[in-house]
């Protein structure tokens, strides 16, 4: 098992002590959003990388597509 421990309902420690935290981001209609919606989203998604931006946090994403069956 490569996570024994849940520290909280969204961290879990790795059998190293290191601590992965799991963050659920959705997703918008970028096809369909006004110019400043998405100049609004493209700062906050560069603040939130610069403050990470240490040797300290790693950062890994992983997309989820399902497919919509109408």
């Amino acid at each position: 098992m490569l996570y024994p421990e849940h520290w909280n309902s969204t961290t879990l420690v790795t059998k190293d002590g290191w601590l992965l935290k799991v963050v659920k981001l959705s997703g918008y209609a970028f096809e369909t959003a006004d110019d400043w919606y998405l100049s609004i989203q493209y700062s906050i998604r560069n603040q939130t990388l610069q403050s990470m931006s240490s040797a300290a946090f790693d950062s890994y994403f992983h997309i989820i597509r399902r497919r919509k069956y109408t």
